[in-house]
């Protein structure tokens, strides 16, 4: 018999569990175990839910603000509608000129309270007072913006594929058979760049939560994005789309009643002209007032979506 020292000191393992092992290193390997899984649409719709109810009193207060900043534009409008036969440059002037100011507001105050609306949501765990929420909302405009004009860009150059069929198409004309090889190129250009479209628009999606949330730079922000929902864009897309296409219905919903309901005044006082005045200026406001109070829906469904993604 064969002393105890010269027998192996471990067994070979099976060679089930080396495949085993082999299978669960490929898997780390390319973060397929290690991503959390995402909730399914019931239970995402569930959360933002009830997250948006829990703050709905803050979130109220934050759209408040591009509310009455939106107000010069409509305004400008309606002054511009006036008859004013003595002072009619003059008229033209202040139009133009509240119309530009309103413009400028509602594009600098829809950043902000974007900002502010994730910002409360986050910062509604740390307690953090709302004048420490607005603050850091300002702080973050100029690098949100940024992130825009970066994502602007990338979502330009992914509709360049369609620029050889349309260039094609363009330079001769007359020719059938460049016709139709212009056709052509511009009908699969015109698929490659959906794709591209698609795949960016939502794959940057994110950069600017990274931006409010974790502090990134803008390109920092926009790289963690794309790695964010790389091999999960299927089903990030659905959780992403389905919650905005219902709030979008809604909103069209609403927006048409509103469209109605001071069409049939302005139609009861068409010859009171004050009121008729006044009615179109609520008309338009009321407009560019009511998307805003949809916001926080479907900022409450992002930022749950982006904690589902970050495995928080």
């Amino acid at each position: 018999m064969a002393p105890i020292s010269s027998l192996p000191q471990s067994l070979p393992a099976p060679r089930h569990l080396v495949n085993a092992r082999l299978w669960m290193e490929f898997f780390l390997r390319y973060n397929v175990l290690i991503m959390k899984q995402l909730p399914n649409l019931g239970v995402l719709i569930d959360n933002s839910i009830e997250l948006g109810r829990k703050h709905l009193s803050e979130s109220l207060a934050v759209i408040i603000w591009p509310i009455i900043a939106s107000i010069p534009f409509p305004l400008g409008q309606v002054i511009g509608l006036l008859d004013q036969t003595v002072a009619k440059d003059a008229s033209n002037y202040f139009s133009f000129g509240f119309s530009l100011l309103g413009a400028i507001l509602i594009f600098i105050t829809s950043i902000w309270t974007n900002n502010a609306l994730i910002l409360t949501l986050e910062g509604a765990s740390k307690k953090l007072p709302a004048k420490t929420i607005y603050r850091q909302a300002i702080q973050k405009i100029v690098p949100v913006f940024l992130i825009k004009v970066l994502v602007g860009i990338i979502i330009f150059l992914s509709i360049l594929p369609i620029i050889p069929g349309l260039l094609l198409g363009y330079l001769d004309q007359n020719s059938i058979s460049l016709g139709t090889i212009s056709g052509i190129l511009f009908f699969v250009g015109g698929i490659i760049a959906l794709i591209l479209l698609c795949h960016f628009a939502l794959s940057t999606y994110y950069a600017n939560y990274q931006n409010l949330l974790l502090n990134q730079t803008s390109t920092t922000a926009i790289k963690a994005s794309l790695k964010l929902v790389k091999d999960r864009w299927w089903h990030t897309a659905w959780l992403w789309i389905v919650p905005k296409i219902i709030l979008t219905f809604a909103l069209l919903v609403a927006l048409y009643v509103n469209g109605l309901f001071f069409e049939q005044l302005v139609t009861i006082f068409q010859e009171n002209t004050p009121i008729t005045v006044i009615l179109i200026f609520l008309a338009m406001l009321f407009n560019l007032a009511l998307p805003w109070f949809f916001a926080p829906g479907i900022i409450a469904t992002d930022y749950t979506l982006f904690k589902a993604l970050t495995d928080e």
